[in-house]
This record gives structure tokens, sequence and C-alpha cells, in this order.
């Protein structure tokens, strides 16, 4: 009996974990903190007027990081978001800034002539 377990048991530990790691890139973190902390918001606000102060401090206490933490997530930018938002405000294109840099790189020589002419 002990033997079957132990054969069975890697096996629905192993479907497990890969369908554990599957559902973990699509964790909905900030949801999640969101409705904790909101909940540990309430809670204080219950176990003040109870005057629990245990209660109280535990809701207090696991508010700020999950509430906080949720709020953080929720108001950050993804990093694609950011790329998209640096992209339209970007100024100078791509090929305008390669005329530039041509420009740029004829005047030094220019000037490096020049200063060549000027130290013989």
């Amino acid at each position: 009996m002990a033997g079957t377990n132990d054969a069975a048991s890697p096996s629905s530990s192993s479907s497990s974990s890969s369908s554990s790691s599957s559902s973990s890139s699509s964790f909905p973190a900030k949801e999640v903190l969101l409705t904790a902390g909101t909940g540990f918001f309430l809670g204080m606000f219950y176990f003040y007027k109870r005057k629990q102060t245990l209660p109280f401090k535990v809701c207090y206490g696991l508010m700020w990081p999950t509430l906080g933490g949720g709020i953080m997530l929720a108001v950050t930018p993804t990093p694609d978001e950011m790329a998209q938002r640096l992209d339209r405000s970007r100024a100078v294109t791509t090929e305008d800034l390669r005329r530039q840099r041509v420009a740029n790189a004829a005047t030094v020589a220019a000037m490096a002539k020049q200063y060549a002419g000027q130290q013989r």
C-alpha cells in the first residue's frame, strides 16, 4: 500500500505544480491586494467600534501593506504602457535625430580641420 501511494504522489504533485505555475503568470495580484486591503480597512472600523483592540491592530497592521501595495500596482503603468507614452511624447523622430547626428558629425569634422590648420 505504501509503495502505491509513493508512486501516485509524485505524479499528482507534478500535475498540480504545473497547473499552479501556469496560473501564477496570470495571477491578479492587483485585484487580490485591493480586495484584501479593503477588507482589512473595513474590519479595522468594525473592530474599532466594538472596542476589540487586538483584531483592530491586526487589521491595521495588515491593511497598510495590502491596500498600499494594491494601490501602487493600480496606479503604476506597465512597461508596455510606459513605452507607448514615451514614444508618443518623443519630440524628435528617429529620422530627425539621424539628420542632426550627420550634421553634427560634419560640424565636428570641419572644426577639427580648422583646429589642425591653426596648430601648424
